[in-house]
């Protein structure tokens, strides 16, 4: 065994110590071991104060007990507590003094209700902690980034569902502002494009318009058609704003489906101008209470759609039908298509699938938008089957029963 060596004295490690300083560590040990034994006393009490308020919050990590369940209990187990100092101190006194038992009581009661009142006020913002955190964390969330959430791990009572509740509030707000920017942003793009074109052809007109009937005729074919898109974009945000604040009107008539179908398939005939072979299944007079107008404008934009991405001599096919339960009505092409990455989203503002679905077709990514949202009108349903290169198929299902 390696014998241990110690550092020579007068050093650092070893100090060299006097008369005086080992007298004192012997005079003071008394001194420190009292002044810690006291010490040790207050934190006890301390402790024994604070019990409550610690078992509540303890409670509150373990168990789903209300808020006014440990309110309450808090007020039980301090007074618990203040009784029992107050009757153990009462016992001590007593025993072991000259004092009588009503000076004693006399003097314990009133600093007794202090202590409760003190272990109480602490005991509830012990409790009342989540609440705090709350407030800061929500006055911590700006309008700029709302992606900040609230804790919900440490506690398990009602704090615990409203700070749920209000994540789910913030989840909706954040959905809601992000929409609203793609909103601004994307109709910002799609007027200035027609704005830009407009422009263009004005100054042409300005510096050749007056001396060349050619660029006069191509120039006034080219503000006119401008200004047609641009004023059916407008349109189509105004009726997505309304439908937005629910202030669309919304007129509920018993309408003829397969009349309302049959001029559809006139007006498309006409468009089309024999590009493709239409198909068509209409059952006779389907009767349905709905608003005709926006009914009409659903139903063209699907028929649009399938005509502008349906290569020519490709087939169209149309149905309507009904049962006792429902109306079902069916568009059906054997166009390009839409990839299953982008099935979910074709009814959302703006969105167009891919490179072919642009401005050149037609389109400003709002028609199938505001199609869905004349559906919601209508507490109707719409499936999609699509297969790229293959076709798309809309089936529309519109309840005969329902809620107005």
């Amino acid at each position: 065994m390696a014998k241990r060596l110690r550092a020579p004295k007068g050093t650092l490690v070893n100090p060299k110590k006097g008369f005086l300083e080992i007298l004192w560590l012997i005079l003071r040990f008394p001194f420190v071991a009292l002044f810690a034994l006291l010490r040790w006393i207050v934190l006890f009490i301390r402790w024994l104060f604070l019990l409550p308020g610690r078992f509540l919050r303890w409670l509150t990590l373990k168990l789903r007990f209300s808020l006014s369940f440990k309110i309450i209990a808090l007020f039980i187990l301090n007074g618990i507590v203040i009784v029992f100092l107050a009757f153990f101190f009462g016992a001590v006194f007593y025993y072991n003094s000259r004092y009588s038992l009503d000076f004693i009581f006399v003097g314990i009661i009133p600093l007794g209700t202090i202590a409760y009142i003190y272990v109480t006020y602490r005991g509830m913002r012990r409790i009342l902690e989540p609440i705090q955190e709350i407030n800061l964390q929500l006055r911590s969330i700006q309008a700029e980034d709302l992606s900040q959430r609230l804790n919900t791990a440490d506690a398990k009572d009602e704090l615990r569902d409203l700070s749920i509740a209000i994540n789910e509030l913030l989840n909706r707000i954040e959905t809601a502002m992000s929409s609203q920017r793609a909103f601004v942003s994307n109709a910002s793009h799609e007027l200035r494009t027609p704005l830009s074109v407009l422009r263009g052809y004005a100054d042409l007109l300005e510096r050749w318009g007056s001396s060349d009937p050619e660029v006069l005729h191509e120039s006034l074919r080219a503000i006119t058609q401008e200004s047609r898109d641009m004023s059916k974009l407008v349109d189509h945000l105004l009726f997505l704003s309304r439908v937005d604040d629910h202030r669309q009107q919304i007129s509920f008539t018993n309408l003829n489906l397969s009349d309302l179908f049959e001029d559809l398939l006139q007006e498309t005939i006409v468009l089309d101008r024999g590009a493709h072979p239409i198909t068509v299944n209409i059952a006779p007079n389907v009767m349905y209470f709905a608003d005709e107008t926006l009914l009409k404008e659903c139903f063209r934009i699907f028929l649009d759609n399938a005509r502008k991405y349906t290569p020519d001599g490709k087939g169209i096919y149309l149905s309507l039908d009904h049962t006792d339960e429902e109306i079902i009505v069916e568009f059906e092409d054997r166009g390009i298509g839409i990839e299953p990455e982008h099935q979910n989203h074709i009814f959302e503002r703006f969105y167009r699938s891919d490179s072919s679905r642009t401005r050149s077709t037609g389109g400003s990514g709002l028609g199938l938008s505001i199609a869905k949202s004349i559906l919601d009108m209508h507490q109707a349903s719409v499936e999609l089957w699509s297969e790229p290169n293959v076709g798309t198929h809309f089936r529309i299902l519109l309840p005969t029963k329902r809620g107005i």
